[in-house]
């Protein structure tokens, strides 16, 4: 009697250990399948993104592209790059200089993306309280920019001296 006792037992501890093992791979599956599903939907919406910037950066390309103040320019061209639309946010400069910009970003890091944005609000906080600008504008310090008034009215960024530090 004893003996079928304890080969009852070991039978429903098998039986325990199996469902377990069965259950533990019907979750795993399940998510598997929405990280799947979600890794699709994330493809997908890059995706858009990146034609959406495409065709944003094909009707700004040739166009004096830039906002009423350089408050505004520099905003944009903040939040552009945030974003990583750096094509659109590259039509932000003065049209000779859009090429060097767009290839200046190319392979540039998060982390180094992250210190040049900072550094870009620090003048945006600048340009925030400047009210005369004329047509024509320069900051030294924390990062040296150039922006100009073009003949439509907009501000666009002429220059920004910053290079990226490679040795990240």
């Amino acid at each position: 009697m004893r003996f079928f006792i304890t080969k009852t037992i070991w039978k429903i501890i098998g039986i325990g250990v199996v469902i377990i093992v069965v259950l533990t791979g019907v979750f795993i599956g399940f998510v598997e399948v929405r990280f799947y599903k979600a890794n699709l939907a994330i493809k997908e919406a890059n995706k858009r993104f990146n034609e959406t910037v495409e065709v944003v950066y094909d009707k700004q390309k040739d166009l004096d592209v830039g906002e009423a103040t350089p408050f505004g320019t520099l905003y944009r061209y903040t939040e552009l790059l945030q974003v990583g639309a750096d094509k659109v946010a590259a039509t932000y400069f003065i049209k000779e200089e859009r090429n060097k910009e767009l290839s200046r970003l190319i392979g540039v890091s998060e982390g180094m993306r992250w210190d040049y944005i900072k550094l870009l609000k620090a003048d945006q906080e600048i340009l925030s309280k400047t009210k005369n600008y004329g047509d024509f504008i320069k900051i030294d310090d924390p990062l040296p920019i150039i922006m100009k008034k073009a003949v439509n009215g907009v501000w666009q960024i002429e220059s920004i001296n910053y290079t990226f530090n490679t040795l990240y």
